[in-house]
């Protein structure tokens, strides 16, 4: 298990969220608390994205140039909202990641990056 400092970045065309935060390493796996305590983890091996926090539990899994269901689970609700995700590119070095994919037309950036 390593500790690092990561930079982690989500842009659409209305925003782009830049946050600084510490995460740990371990076990081909990303986990990370974003400052609104949204716990964050990535499988590196999987391609699996899941967020969570007292509201929502988010899962996607991406798969380069195919269309993939993610889950949005809102828990007030108990309810489940199925979504299709469209990976156009995953670029993988290191530790570092950055996804290009679209959701009801909408184009995404995820990226991680560890800072050295």
């Amino acid at each position: 298990m390593s500790r690092n400092k990561i930079k982690v970045r989500i842009q659409n065309p209305e925003e782009d969220l830049a946050i600084e935060t510490n995460a740990i390493i371990q076990d081909e796996r990303i986990l990370y608390q974003e400052p609104d305590q949204t716990k964050t983890q990535y499988s590196f091996k999987n391609n699996i994205l899941v967020r969570e926090n007292k509201d929502i539990r988010m899962e996607y899994t991406f798969i380069k140039k195919k269309t993939t269901e993610g889950i949005i689970y809102l828990k007030d609700y108990n309810k489940e909202i199925r979504i299709l995700i469209n990976t156009k590119k995953i670029d993988k070095k290191d530790n570092n990641i950055k996804i290009q994919y679209k959701v009801d037309n909408n184009e995404f950036i995820y990226e991680i990056e560890v800072i050295k």
